[in-house]
């Protein structure tokens, strides 16, 4: 008996947060005795994440996971798949907040996770403070949701804000952001949106011993996001369950191939953690 076979299509396949993802996707096969392929673009493209997927559709795999990167660029695809009996789920990121072709979706509500962290760093914020906000890489909706959550949020303290683009891996994050609080003086906080630029935040004011004067809060948990948030060099980080966003895909499509469960939206939720989960 042939194993099925599902494929995970991802944006910024080989950054570091998708680590845990992939650990939960292969979890899942070994569980389900499923075969299970992690693939994807470099950055953001569109295009070549629109080639992947109809490469998959063609090559008739029996499930596939995507990063909806764009509200309904995908759509056609997506229907060409479920019209040739391939289900098809989101993880990760929903362009399309829900409404797409898709038949589930597995993300955080990056919009809502924003105002989280946002609320959370409110009080400690002095009316007209001067804040960097960074993302990893420009034209991720989730990026783009947990930016505006966290302005929405803080709209009433009159924060002067400034925004880099940081590029993917910790190393460039901490790289860029050095430079620019080298050259911009004033920064008091730095509010992250993603795992690579919250570490490569908290590493640059250790850089340039600043963590008495920068607060630095993010996204994601990593084995460094812990380190730094224990040495109370990060405040506060955002997690989203990455390994659940693996895991429960597979569970999904399997469950609905086999038994036709239908796939059904999970919020990965929006838990803060800080020092005080560490004691």
């Amino acid at each position: 008996m042939s194993h099925l076979k599902f494929v995970f299509i991802s944006h910024c396949k080989d950054i570091a947060f998708f680590n845990p993802v992939k650990e939960g996707m292969r979890e899942a096969g070994r569980l389900f005795n499923i075969n299970v392929d992690f693939t994807g673009t470099e950055d953001i493209d569109i295009e070549e994440q629109k080639f992947l997927l109809e490469k998959a559709i063609n090559e008739n795999v029996d499930g596939i996971c995507l990063t909806v990167t764009h509200k309904d660029a995908f759509d056609d695809l997506i229907e060409k798949a479920l019209s040739s009996g391939i289900p098809v789920v989101c993880f990760n990121t929903d362009a399309s907040k829900g409404i797409g072709k898709q038949l589930s979706s597995i993300v955080q509500d990056s919009y809502a996770a924003g105002t989280n962290l946002g609320n959370f760093m409110a009080e400690m914020i002095q009316e007209g403070s001067k804040a960097l906000l960074t993302l990893h890489s420009d034209g991720i909706d989730s990026l783009e949701s947990r930016k505006k959550g966290i302005m929405d949020a803080l709209s009433e303290k009159g924060i002067q804000w400034r925004f880099i683009t940081t590029g993917n891996g910790s190393e460039e994050a901490r790289k860029r952001i050095k430079e620019f609080l080298q050259k911009e003086k004033g920064i008091s906080y730095i509010f992250a949106t993603g795992q690579d630029d919250t570490i490569g935040a908290g590493q640059a004011i250790q850089d340039l011993d600043l963590c008495d004067s920068v607060t630095v809060s993010g996204f994601d948990i990593s084995p460094l996001t812990k380190k730094l948030i224990k040495q109370k060099v990060i405040m506060a980080s955002v997690d989203q369950q990455p390994y659940a966003q693996g895991f429960y895909p597979v569970v999904q499509l399997f469950l609905y191939i086999k038994k036709r469960i239908a796939p059904s939206n999970i919020d990965a939720g929006s838990n803060i953690i800080t020092i005080g989960d560490f004691v």
